[in-house]
């Protein structure tokens, strides 16, 4: 036997009022950070240096209401000792790693380094964003 119309219609809603998986969540998020660098590269054009980009991005985040911190310092451990650190220019609401460079072209030196940062810190996704050109430049890294 069929559910009626309305029974249909609650098991839509219990099923749209589940939890959003987090390959979701994520894509959101790195949306909005890709959005937010887009704003900060409109404003200030690619004259600027990597630092003053990172701080831009920052205070754009924070104004959506999304959680950074700048200058992270993750610690790199093998067989349970630490051996070194790396630092990440910016995570964002601690599951994207951010790597900004303005030298006005993706180099794939600067994807090794989100590689190891997402190693050292035990993130999922990283971003590479350039702001040295004329448009916004950057790539998302798994």
């Amino acid at each position: 036997m069929s559910p009626s119309p309305r029974e249909a219609r609650g098991a839509l809603v219990k099923r749209q009022s589940r939890p959003l998986p987090a390959e979701v969540l994520h894509d959101r998020l790195c949306s909005e950070v890709i959005d937010s660098a887009l704003a900060v590269q409109t404003a200030l054009g690619p004259f600027y240096d990597g630092a003053l980009y990172r701080n831009a991005l920052v205070v754009e985040l924070r104004r959506r209401g999304i959680r950074c911190h700048k200058s992270v310092k993750l610690t790199v451990t093998f067989r349970s000792e630490v051996v070194g650190s790396f630092e990440a220019d910016l995570v964002v609401d601690e599951q994207i790693l951010v790597k900004l460079t303005a030298e006005g072209q993706l180099d794939p030196r600067h994807k090794n380094q989100v590689l190891r940062g997402l190693g050292a810190s035990g993130l999922r996704l990283g971003l590479l964003l350039d702001f040295g050109g004329p448009e916004l430049q950057f790539s998302r890294i798994l």
